[in-house]
């Protein structure tokens, strides 16, 4: 169709295959190319999987108490830093300007509280089901 839609650029006969073989290998890498930037096609299956029978979630188990206390364990600073960032919602360089620190600083109380939050969080609920937390980090 295309070769038939536009006019061949040579009037020699000896030139007409080598223009067509063109058409169809510019033809091919149109369509791979193509193929590349659409996702893959997956075919779906209608029957949806079961579920898989499995103990709940570790997070499911802890409480807002518990969370609390782990909380109270956190160092002064890492600790008021952590809640202006989570319960009042507030931007690293608002804090960093109302407790006089770096941006860097809060950033990083902010991950330290957070690491340490899950830690805690993790031996609470080892504890309870009796294990210990050797090796689990």
């Amino acid at each position: 169709m295309r070769a038939h839609s536009t006019r061949s650029p040579s009037t020699d006969p000896s030139r007409v295959r080598a223009w067509l073989l063109k058409i169809l290998t510019n033809m091919f890498i149109d369509r791979v190319r193509k193929e590349r930037r659409l996702p893959r096609q997956v075919e779906l299956d209608d029957q949806e999987p079961a579920p898989a029978a499995s103990e709940p979630a570790m997070w499911e188990d802890i409480s807002l108490d518990d969370y609390r206390a782990a909380i109270g364990q956190l160092n002064d600073d890492t600790r008021e830093t952590y809640r202006q960032f989570t319960l009042e919602a507030r931007s690293h360089a608002e804090i960093a300007k109302a407790q006089g620190v770096s941006i860097g600083t809060v950033a990083s109380r902010v991950f330290r509280a957070r690491k340490h939050l899950k830690a805690l969080l993790l031996h609470m609920y080892l504890a309870r089901r009796g294990g210990d937390d050797k090796g689990s980090r």
